[in-house]
């Protein structure tokens, strides 16, 4: 990333974003994607963070088409136990979505971009009101600046992937930015699973879309409904 202003106040964002990212490369779990630290280096600050031999689960759908029940729950189950471990040390995502799920060469996923780097991209940008990235992903307390970035607005990202996984596309696929955080301010989200759809699968959803934040689980609460989900076999 360049360094966009040279101010002051730009400079210490930047101090607290390496500090941050060197915080983060202390941080180590099977589905967190390791962050090895950042350097500044003339105009431009470097961050290196592990490699993802497989790419993004967005890319890969995009190659491949949907992914079977099978391996869609796996990758459910994965995602919630980097957030499982992640929310336990009071750290939020805010960017759950299959771009950011990324595949190693065993066929496993880990969580990456959870926050540093998408912080020093609004910093750069901080000059234009353009919305960056898409809404269709966000937790109606969220667009509502009920209870902003919260652990369970992460739980409601995970369905909306989930959903990506098994059909190709979020929900709300169709409508424009606006439109989509309109609806999901007012309603509940739309989308059409498969018909062979595994039934546990589609009441995780269910469970993910609840309004009521007290209500919708927690990635604990999730991970022991997935406790009995069978993923032998699955490469």
């Amino acid at each position: 990333f360049n360094i966009c202003r040279s101010d002051k106040h730009l400079k210490n964002h930047i101090i607290q974003l390496e500090n941050e990212i060197n915080l983060l490369s202390t941080i180590q779990h099977d589905r967190i994607v390791q962050y090895l630290g950042a350097q500044q280096i003339n105009d431009s600050i470097c961050i290196f963070i592990e490699y993802m031999t497989g790419g993004s689960v967005k890319d890969y759908i995009a190659t491949y088409g949907s992914l079977s029940c099978a391996v869609a729950g796996k990758y459910t189950y994965q995602v919630l136990q980097g957030l499982e471990y992640l929310h336990r040390n009071e750290i939020i995502h805010r960017d759950i979505k299959p771009a950011n799920i990324l595949r190693d060469s065993n066929g496993n996923v880990k969580i990456g971009d959870f926050g540093s780097a998408k912080r020093l991209q609004a910093i750069c940008s901080q000059q234009t009101s353009t919305f960056i990235g898409t809404p269709n992903y966000m937790a109606p307390e969220v667009v509502l600046g009920h209870t902003r970035h919260g652990r369970k607005a992460d739980i409601w990202s995970v369905g909306c992937t989930l959903v990506e996984m098994l059909t190709m596309k979020p929900p709300w696929n169709n409508l424009e930015p606006m439109a989509i955080i309109f609806n999901i301010a007012q309603h509940n989200p739309t989308y059409e699973l498969p018909l062979d759809a595994d039934p546990i699968l589609a009441q995780l959803i269910n469970w993910t879309f609840e309004r009521d934040v007290d209500k919708r689980p927690s990635a604990s609460q999730l991970l022991n409904n997935l406790a009995s989900y069978r993923f032998s076999n699955i490469s």
